[in-house]
């Protein structure tokens, strides 16, 4: 659960943060890339928001993202974040507590935290040990891509579409799926190598 406190009573008005760690297989050989995300979500106009700046508490490592991704919804909702916070070369991104500062183009800042878990085994792991490597509770879903890359499905993986047939009947557009397992318990995603459907 993220934790926010502000330095003054200043905008901007940050409510909630979200981080999670994306484990990703590009294919079956190799062992998985390790990235992290983290969205802030604000009541004030998201379009001021300038940088996003973390830091491990316990290490001191830390990231800055200027190139925001800023984004809105039918609900008014307004979220500002960065999707893809890399360790350096050499290193691991140390799981735990994270200290955030929300700097918008005023200069004014907000201070918060979360926290960063995942298994490192998995970074260790190949595409073939999935689902069995994770030993938590866990979701699956697909993605689902046409011939130009675009979107065609994202959701929960129906059980009947083991049977390829039955999810190009469905989908006879697809072309590409990668599937994904979902671990809520700690805000991880581990996403499977891309398969062509049409083989």
């Amino acid at each position: 659960m993220a934790v926010i406190f502000s330095c003054a009573d200043a905008s901007p008005k940050v409510t909630s943060v979200s981080a999670f760690s994306i484990i990703e297989f590009n294919d079956e050989e190799n062992f998985p890339e390790y990235r992290f995300s983290v969205f802030t979500e604000v009541s004030s106009a998201v379009q001021r928001a300038s940088s996003i700046t973390v830091e491990n508490e316990e290490t001191g490592l830390s990231w800055k993202a200027d190139c925001l991704r800023k984004a809105t919804d039918g609900s008014k909702k307004q979220w500002a974040g960065y999707g893809n916070f890399c360790a350096p070369k050499g290193r691991k991104v140390p799981v735990g507590k994270y200290l955030l500062t929300y700097t918008d183009f005023a200069g004014e800042q907000w201070e918060g935290s979360f926290k960063i878990s995942y298994s490192e085994d998995f970074l260790n792991s190949k595409a073939g040990d999935f689902p069995d490597a994770i030993k938590v509770s866990k979701t699956e879903r697909i993605v689902l891509y046409d011939i130009n890359g675009d979107l065609l499905f994202y959701g929960d993986l129906k059980k009947e579409w083991a049977d390829k047939a039955k999810l190009l009947s469905e989908y006879p557009d697809a072309v590409t799926a990668r599937n994904f397992y979902y671990i809520s318990s700690m805000n991880t995603v581990v996403v499977m190598p891309e398969r062509n459907l049409l083989e």
